[in-house]
């Protein structure tokens, strides 16, 4: 397994420059399938992706950051998402219909769980803090 510690400093680090700069971080954990073709590289490791996806969940969680999990979202909501071209052509690169399910998923979690923030903070009014905000699906 990779060691994940550098990653999860840099991305601690990310977001304490987002909140030093007043920007609303926001973490995505990133899918990839186990389905393999000709396409796929050779470095691409489910098992490791999802050590990286739970350090995302985790730092989030710990920082009280939104985190959209598109990875889970597949998952639980996208049946047959791992069929060849289905989603991906390479088990991470997305088709099409997966730029679809994508944007959809990201969109709407940016639009209920930052959005209200970013407004209220225009507006100059207190803004809610509803412990870690989590999009889980949509």
């Amino acid at each position: 397994m990779p060691d994940a510690r550098p990653f999860e400093a840099r991305l601690r680090a990310f977001i304490g420059v987002c909140k030093g700069f007043g920007i609303v971080p926001v973490l995505v954990t990133e899918p990839l399938a186990t389905v393999r073709n000709g396409l796929t590289p050779d470095w691409a490791n489910p098992d490791s992706q999802e050590v990286f996806n739970f350090v995302v969940r985790q730092v989030a969680a710990q920082e009280g950051v939104v985190l959209l999990d598109l990875s889970r979202h597949l998952v639980e909501k996208v049946p047959g998402y791992e069929r060849p071209m289905q989603v991906f052509y390479d088990a991470m690169h997305v088709t099409d219909a997966g730029s679809r399910i994508y944007g959809e998923f990201l969109a709407a979690g940016l639009a209920e769980l930052v959005l209200p923030t970013v407004l209220a903070r225009r507006q100059g009014r207190p803004v809610q803090n509803a412990g870690t905000p989590t999009a889980t699906s949509h």
